[in-house]
């Protein structure tokens, strides 16, 4: 009786405190109409909120409605370190405002938030194209502690883009512990309106959970800013755009992104990864541009790196295909003009290095697209870090991917297979091999459809790397269907330099009864005597 009056009154005293918590927990109100581009509402004054509340609790939520009719508006900011649970924006847009400051962040300021909602509407059908951006001054910090969603809501649009943009610069901090998700309900379909997502020159940018994007015509995420030449740091928990992506390395100048994902489940990635490039353009009077002769690519750089927070769920597939385009900026030359401009173009030669440390990176490369290195390198099981080339449209499994070097250490490279062809990884380097597992994504049924008549076994190439400056060991090598086994051959070509590396499949050898019946009949022995020696 002792003990359970003792877990009555502490529950009666968590209600309690819940209930005390709720009470002083607010939500806080603003309506800002602004006249002129200067009048942004600093969210730490108290005195702007409906209710003036005599202290701004870290528990209260704030609601905060705005209408904007000013092209570059700047709508509330943080002035001082501050904490609040829920923020809301309701932004009205009226004519074509490109683009709106919802929030600044002051100098070294640190502004936690646990989540941040953006509802978006407009009473006319002229602004389409509205960017919601939130900018970090020097050293500032934005720690958004669940997730971010962006809820369009505009009703008359006969065109359209779902805008979110992070302005800031190397020394900028932006953590979102949660989802990035982009929800349409606008009178548009998906296959009417853009989504774009923009880390402007932020030195440092982390999300938790997964970027979504669902257009059916662009899902564009710039990764830098455009005038910069700095080394950036974004690690993201996935990636979900099941086509039309573009993942842009957008600065004019060269730049290098780490880009690390920490997946707990699989994502996909459907689209291209596209860099600047200059190229010479004119403009006649109605307006039609002409490009005279493509200019120089910017040398941006690329690292990505696989580094799962759960291992054996945790898979990013990336499908880079091709995009045999130049997209030129829309203000980059007037009517009569003729000059150099700005555009983007597929990015060949941005991939640097490669590595998968844990979890699962399915990687699809456009023919042109080659990557500096590629690395396995898992701290642990080679069950921890799985490669795989991947075809570049959706539901391609079969895929090729071309690096200048190859270094696996405890690690696994699955490879898939049709009946006339399968994954190449093509290595134009040196290669260095310990520890590694190769498995075969292969059924014995697919096996006997591949088979051509009279036919025992399967052939493939799967591999190739410089002879020269090679240390290869043979990797293991592992099936998905016990029925099969194989071998590898490492066939090195003095003329080219190149070893290839050949996989033969064939099935395996499945014991005679009469085998099998003396093997059980020793193993029955074995344990009558051990009975006895017991």
């Amino acid at each position: 009786m002792k003990i359970t009056q003792t877990y009555t009154t502490l529950a009666a005293l968590a209600a309690m405190a819940a209930g005390i918590t709720s009470a002083y927990a607010d939500t806080l109100k603003v309506n800002h109409n602004p006249t002129v581009i200067s009048e942004s509402q600093d969210l730490t004054d108290a005195s702007i909120y409906e209710s003036a509340p005599s202290e701004i609790k870290s528990t209260d939520d704030i609601e905060f409605t705005h209408s904007t009719t000013i092209w570059g508006q700047l709508v509330s900011k943080i002035s001082k370190d501050f904490t609040i649970n829920k923020l809301t924006y309701n932004s009205k847009i009226t004519d074509i405002i490109w683009s709106e400051t919802l929030l600044s962040i002051a100098n070294g300021v640190k502004a936690n938030v646990n989540s941040l909602n953006i509802n978006m509407d407009s009473d006319d059908g002229v602004a389409g194209n509205t960017n919601s951006l939130v900018a970090l001054d020097d050293a500032s910090v934005l720690n958004i502690a669940n997730g971010i969603t962006y809820t369009d809501n505009r009703q008359k649009l006969g065109w359209g883009s779902i805008s979110l943009s992070f302005q800031g610069n190397e020394k900028g901090k932006l953590s979102v512990g949660g989802d990035i998700d982009f929800i349409n309900k606008t009178n548009l379909k998906d296959n009417q309106i853009d989504r774009y997502l923009g880390f402007d020159n932020i030195g440092d940018v982390s999300v938790g959970g997964v970027i979504k994007m669902s257009s059916a015509i662009n899902n564009k995420i710039d990764l830098t800013g455009d005038w910069t030449n700095k080394t950036f740091k974004r690690s993201l928990g996935g990636i979900e755009i099941g086509s039309r992506g573009f993942i842009q390395l957008k600065s004019r100048y060269v730049s290098n992104i780490d880009l690390e994902f920490t997946n707990s489940s699989k994502n996909e990635f459907v689209g291209t990864l596209i860099t600047r490039q200059k190229a010479n353009v004119t403009c006649d009077t109605d307006g039609n541009k002409t490009i005279n002769t493509p200019g120089e690519v910017t040398d941006n750089k690329l690292n990505i790196t696989m580094n799962a927070t759960d291992a054996k769920n945790g898979n990013q597939i990336l499908r880079f295909g091709e995009y045999n385009n130049f997209w030129m900026d829309a203000d980059g030359v007037d009517k009569g003009q003729t000059k150099d401009i700005y555009g983007t173009t597929q990015a060949n030669n941005s991939i640097a290095t490669v590595t998968v440390v844990s979890g699962r990176l399915d990687l699809g490369m456009a023919s042109a697209m080659r990557g500096e290195k590629l690395v396995l390198a898992s701290s642990s099981s080679t069950a921890n870090a799985i490669f795989s080339a991947t075809g570049t449209t959706a539901g391609s499994e079969i895929g090729k991917v071309t690096f200048g070097e190859f270094q696996g250490s405890n690690g696994t490279i699955v490879f898939d297979f049709a009946k006339n062809e399968n994954d190449f990884i093509a290595i134009e380097g040196a290669a260095t091999a310990a520890d590694l597992t190769f498995f075969i994504n292969m059924t014995k049924s697919e096996f006997d459809s591949y088979l051509s008549e009279s036919a025992t076994e399967l052939n493939y190439d799967i591999m190739s790397f410089q002879t020269e400056d090679s240390s290869f060991n043979t990797p293991t090598l592992a099936f998905a269907d016990s029925q099969l086994t194989g071998s590898l051959a490492f066939n090195a070509d003095d003329s080219t330099g190149i070893t290839t590396v050949k996989l033969t499949i064939t099935t395996a050898a499945v014991p005679e009864p009469a085998t099998v019946a003396a093997i059980l009949g020793i193993a029955a022995l074995a344990f009558a005597a051990y009975r006895r020696r017991k």
